[in-house]
């Protein structure tokens, strides 16, 4: 481990199909300064045409392609079986390093109870935060999002690797299974300790008009997760149900119980309750947030009509396939 001439850290990036964006990410990578021996292999998840092959070779780095799609999990498996050093670090094709990153993060494992660590992710300085950057944020921890995470490789084979079956029925998106990967060597009695020198900036945020839709089916996996490790899930601070769509929840049946029973003052406070919920994660969405690129009135009518509906039939359909909720 010693060895000058070894690989101490294999650095680990799956992509599909964003050669540009991958180009910066290999560029803050290959500067990287005071870092020990490293590799960095990238995973192609089959992409289209030879311009992703082409923008890694131009960085000298090692090159997978996967013979089909098979998703970022399978993707990171398989760089792990290629992986030589002794931590694997993970980083986004969509996330840029600082200079410091494999610096910062390999002197934490110099403490053998440490099984990983988990750095801070933020949205890049020049690009401004939208009403979706909460979901690439972590500033505090507790998230273990592979944008930003190193693990001793021995520890993350042990466990088998990344679990490809956190995957949701309706748009087949993964959710959860790198958190699962970091509950399993908790358990093991390893720590994950936060490094908030340990920086990345994310590059980009996907504000697609299905993208509230899909972050909200995505939480169908959360009592999977939960069954698993109930304790850690409770202590993560985890909520499948948005607790800002609460006065959502409690509207619906009084606006039902009122239209059944016909006593229409249960509807009003219903009525109110749905509303203000929609306005209150509208506001907490948009504040101090760029909005050309998703306006504020259409996410409005999302939460309004859709999105807690969606979340919450999710959880539920989650709930019976799984057997475990927690609120």
């Amino acid at each position: 481990m010693k060895d000058k001439d070894r690989v101490f850290i294999s650095v680990i990036i799956p992509t599909r199909n964003r050669p540009q964006l991958l180009k910066r990410c290999l560029q803050s990578i290959f500067s990287q300064k005071d870092a020990p021996p490293y590799e960095v292999i990238v995973i192609d998840d089959h992409s289209d045409g030879l311009e992703t092959r082409r923008v890694v070779k131009s960085f000298g780095a090692k090159y997978k392609r996967l013979p089909k799609r098979m998703g970022q999990a399978h993707a990171r498996n398989i760089g792990l079986e290629r992986a030589e050093g002794y931590i694997v670090a993970f980083i986004d094709d969509d996330c840029i390093a600082t200079s410091n990153w494999l610096k910062e993060g390999a002197t934490i494992f110099e403490d053998g109870v440490v099984g990983g660590i988990e750095g801070m992710t933020i949205p890049h300085p020049d690009e401004p935060p939208t009403p979706f950057s909460n979901y690439i944020d972590n500033r505090t921890g507790r998230q273990y999002t592979t944008s930003n995470m190193f693990y001793r490789k021995d520890v993350l084979e042990n466990i088998g690797g990344f679990d490809t079956t956190y995957t949701e029925p309706f748009f087949k998106q993964l959710f959860r299974e790198d958190t699962d990967v970091a509950f399993k060597i908790l358990s093991l009695g390893f720590v994950i300790p936060f490094v908030d020198r340990c920086t990345v900036y994310h590059l980009r945020t996907n504000n697609r008009y299905l993208k509230p839709i899909k972050d909200a089916v995505k939480h169908f996996l959360d009592p999977k997760l939960a069954k698993r490790f109930p304790k850690l899930f409770s202590k993560s601070g985890f909520r499948p149900l948005s607790r800002g769509h609460f006065p959502y929840y409690l509207g619906i049946p009084l606006i039902i119980t009122g239209i059944l029973t016909d006593i229409s003052t249960l509807i009003i406070p219903g009525a109110c309750g749905i509303l203000l919920s929609a306005v209150y994660s509208t506001i907490r969405r948009c504040s101090g947030k760029s909005i050309k690129s998703f306006h504020p009135v259409l996410l409005f009518l999302y939460e309004l009509t859709i999105v807690p509906i969606l979340r919450l039939f999710s959880v539920i359909l989650g709930y019976f396939k799984y057997g475990k909720i927690t609120l």
